[in-house]
């Protein structure tokens, strides 16, 4: 199975290799749609119109940001000692952002907190990290604020409801599709 599945994917590639030979060399581009990722891609994803303008705009408002935090001497620009204490502080902010993310399974462990998980504590951690598990369930599910009751996707986009898909709300370039034809006009 995996054999013709290799096999296929091999031709498959093939195909594609000789379609790109096969293609004038004075072919037009292929519609912005199809370059930048097709219809659905939108900005802030790095693709489509804007996408990539306003993630470099975010990129500039953070180094603004970090110039504003790090930049002792005023001088609108980091020398090699500012550079090197900013990279030395986001390293232990890493470290314990990294440490963070295991806290509440270990305190959920650590019945006693001393921060040493002995062997009963292993032997218990199972059952107490379901119950940790499901303790944080039950408090997504509670909160008034989150849409989606835990879910950490964003809430679906509002608006009129979409058919199904390929319905013909795209055409192939992924522009709607043209108008229907105007009835001939009457004398």
């Amino acid at each position: 199975m995996k054999k013709i599945l290799l096999l296929g994917l091999m031709g498959a590639c093939c195909l594609g290799f000789a379609q790109d030979a096969a293609a004038p060399a004075d072919a037009p581009p292929p519609p912005p749609a199809a370059r930048q990722g097709g219809p659905g891609r939108g900005p802030g994803r790095g693709q489509g119109p804007g996408g990539a303008p306003a993630f470099i705009e975010r990129l500039q408002t953070s180094a603004k940001e970090i110039l504003a935090l790090y930049d002792l001497n005023g001088d609108g620009k980091l020398d090699e000692a500012e550079k090197a204490a900013m990279e030395k502080e986001f390293a232990d902010i890493e470290k314990k952002a990294r440490l963070a993310r295991f806290y509440p399974q270990i305190k959920a462990i650590d019945t006693d907190g001393d921060m040493v998980i002995s062997p009963e504590e292993a032997a218990e951690a199972p059952v107490k990290l379901r119950e940790h598990q499901q303790k944080r369930i039950q408090e997504r599910q509670n909160r008034p604020d989150r849409p989606g009751e835990g879910d950490r996707r964003p809430p679906r986009r509002q608006g009129p409801p979409r058919g199904p898909r390929g319905a013909g709300q795209r055409g192939d370039n992924g522009q709607p599709p043209p108008p229907p034809p105007a009835p001939p006009a009457q004398e």
